[in-house]
This record gives structure tokens, sequence and C-alpha cells, in this order.
């Protein structure tokens, strides 16, 4: 502290603090507030392990990451598969397949604005990813692009998981392209 006084109670220099250590005080407060609240108590249920802790248990499991090599990126990537690929009709998908010439299949994934609103293309975005990490090793190595039609939102993620195990006996009886 300064020559001004801010405080009785603060010490002005280290002479005057106590050489002895404080013991420790217990927190009265909230031991007895336990007692007078006549709760039983309970035993806590272990921790949850955080959505990314679920993840990446999942996709070890499947062996399939959804990383940028996994997936098509350009729009003349898309367009070759549109235009070149041979389609299956599955329910309310599409399902475009042209051999890729890679060493793994990869997926482009298109929901139109017309099919349902942000939250229904977005839903119907993550089934089809989630359908590609299930069923990615019966697929040859070629490019995929999956068409969401209208009523692809009412199909899931095993009506999703169908379409494209359908898409992969194509494929695989086609040599993977037309």
């Amino acid at each position: 502290m300064t020559a001004r006084r801010r405080s009785g109670s603060f010490p002005r220099h280290e002479a005057d603090l106590s050489a002895q250590e404080d013991q420790e005080e217990s927190h009265a407060r909230f031991p007895q507030a336990e007692l007078l609240s006549g709760r039983e108590e309970r035993p806590e249920a272990p921790a949850r392990q955080g959505a990314q802790a679920a993840y990446a248990v999942g996709a070890a499991e499947v062996g399939v990451k959804f990383g940028k090599a996994a997936r098509l990126r350009r729009r003349r990537e898309y367009l070759a598969v549109q235009q070149r690929g041979a389609r299956v009709f599955v329910g309310d998908v599409i399902v475009l397949a042209l051999d890729a010439g890679s060493k793994a299949p990869r997926i482009g994934i298109t929901v139109s604005s017309k099919v349902a609103n942000a939250v229904g293309r977005n839903r119907v975005r993550r089934w089809a990813r989630e359908a590609f990490r299930a069923v990615a090793a019966e697929f040859p190595p070629v490019d995929l692009v999956v068409i969401a039609r209208t009523g692809s939102t009412t199909l899931g993620l095993p009506g999703m998981v169908r379409a494209l195990r359908s898409a992969a006996e194509r494929a695989r009886s086609i040599g993977g392209a037309r």
C-alpha cells in the first residue's frame, strides 16, 4: 500500500503480517444446507461423453470419415457424374454413379430448396452422409451424386441406407459406370 491509508484493516508492510498460517476452514454453509434441505442424497450419474467423442467412436466403427477425400467438391465433378453417370431411381432419391478411377468412393449430395425448408434439407443431407458411411465399403471406387426429391424428407436413415445399397448393387453390376 502507499502512504495514504485506504483502510485500517490492510497491513502496510510484510512485517505486519502474521507468521502463522490460517487453518483451512470448511465452508459451513454448504453441508448444513444439505442437512436442512430434507432431501436424500442420490448417487450422481456418471458424466456423459460429449457429442464429439460419440461421433469419433461411430466413425471408427464404420471406418469411413467424411473428409474432403470422400466428397465431390467442384461443380465440374458434379456435372461429369450427372452427364455420364448411371442413374438409379430409388423411391424419392436419384443416385448417379460414375467410374472415378480413384481408390475410394466419393459422394456429392444435392437437395433443392423445393424439397423442404432448411431444416428438412439438412436432415436429408445428414441421412445421406450417414448412409454413405454405412454402405461405403460395398461400393466400388465410383463418384456418386445423390439427388433428393420432394418425398425424401420422409425416408429416414433406414430408407436412405436402402437407397444407397440398391445403388451399390447397380454400380457393381454395371462395373461402376455406363
